[in-house]
């Protein structure tokens, strides 16, 4: 899931990754993410519906944990060069690409957001505002980086 709602949210995508946290919040996959698990996983359902008020919070806890992974991973890339190694080496390009796109200063305000919405949620507060809140701040920071690069 991280690795789709970062490439929606590096490519701007509001609308998907909004629809992302609301889903979230109800314990649905979002489509998008659950066709990819699903094509991942060789056709086969990969991922099912969270019911409990506690399989929903574990779920979105799990996703910012698997979002501050790829934070730091392209953090890493982006201030290492070429002596940076990534953790995710099967989405190597992706991040090299992410890192070459942004600061190192947006990437740690990425991080720190990630964590306070993992906080927030960890402190039961509603999931999908939390989210939701989480996935604008994301995108704002795209935008400052572009808009700061001029591009």
């Amino acid at each position: 899931w991280a690795r789709q709602l970062l490439t929606s949210i590096s490519e701007e995508r509001h609308g998907a990754v909004l629809v992302a946290a609301e889903q979230l919040h109800k314990g649905v996959v979002p489509d998008e993410l659950a066709s990819a698990a699903e094509r991942e996983a060789g056709g086969r359902p990969h991922v099912t519906t969270a019911k409990e008020l506690t399989e929903r919070r574990d779920r979105a806890i799990r996703l910012c944990e698997s979002l501050n992974l790829y934070y730091s991973d392209i953090l890493g890339c982006a201030t290492r060069g070429e002596g940076w190694r990534p953790k995710l080496t099967a989405d190597e390009r992706l991040i090299r690409d992410l890192a070459g796109r942004r600061s190192p200063a947006g990437l740690l305000q990425d991080i720190e957001a990630v964590e306070r919405a993992r906080r927030g949620i960890d402190r039961n507060l509603n999931i999908g505002l939390v989210m939701a809140v989480l996935f604008q701040e994301l995108l704002h920071e795209v935008e400052a980086d572009r808009t700061a690069a001029g591009t």
